[in-house]
């Protein structure tokens, strides 16, 4: 029997749908500079990190999409993206989070952060989920495109080699978060460390103008 999806997950399954038509529509076309577009179907290549494979201006981009769809509507716009460095899998191993796996196929990211959009709830029993109207509800925001290597460089001119973030990652969890996490404005990344999911990821959250600034296509969304 097959298990019913939460409605948080539904929500979030939903939003992102919502959201890649948006990019398809609105942000992936001549205009913008974009050539050719593949949104990746099939879970073969879903599994390696890639959801489009996309050229812009020339190069192309194999890139996984990530929208930070929780943070909609807050009395304060998100001011970084959260990359996943660790988690602890079923066998209590620590293992690396997406951002630092070596076996994905992507060579990019496609970071959207969405500040205002019209939404409702998910449903009368669960007011505090919610779900956009469609892709017109969505307001403001930024959409930007970057490599991995660089989130990489800037990481690395900030003292963080993929060996020095694995072995934060290590003191963070065998710590039980009393490692240092760092200040975000003061050091240029802040580590977070979520003990209540069950797999305990450790992310790293850059800020939301370093990416931009980097990114080889940024967009700022501005609807009436």
């Amino acid at each position: 029997m097959k298990r019913a999806a939460s409605p948080r997950r539904e929500a979030n399954e939903r939003n992102t749908w919502i959201i890649n038509e948006y990019l398809d529509k609105h942000v992936y076309t001549q205009e913008n500079g974009f050539s050719h577009l593949e949104r990746v179907m099939d879970r073969t290549r879903q599994v390696k990190g890639i959801d489009v494979i996309l050229t812009h201006n020339g190069r192309e981009y194999v890139a996984d999409e990530k929208a930070a769809s929780d943070y909609i509507n807050r009395d304060r716009q998100l001011a970084t993206f959260s990359l996943e460095l660790a988690f602890v899998n079923r066998d209590n191993e620590i293992m690396d989070g997406w951002f630092l796996r070596d076996d994905l196929d992507n060579d990019s990211y496609v970071f959207v952060w969405i500040d205002t959009a019209d939404m409702h709830p998910i449903s009368e029993d669960k007011p505090d989920i919610m779900v956009l109207d469609g892709v017109d509800a969505i307001r403001t925001g930024d959409i930007a495109i970057i490599t991995k290597k660089a989130i990489h460089d800037y990481l690395e001119s900030i003292g963080w080699t993929p060996d020095r973030l694995r072995a934060k990652c290590d003191k963070i969890i065998e710590s039980n978060g009393e490692e240092p996490m760092g200040n975000v404005w003061r050091n240029g990344c802040k580590f977070s460390y979520s003990t209540h999911l069950v797999e305990q990821p450790v992310n790293v959250l850059i800020p939301r103008t370093e990416i931009i600034a980097r990114a080889d296509f940024h967009k700022t969304i501005r609807s009436e």
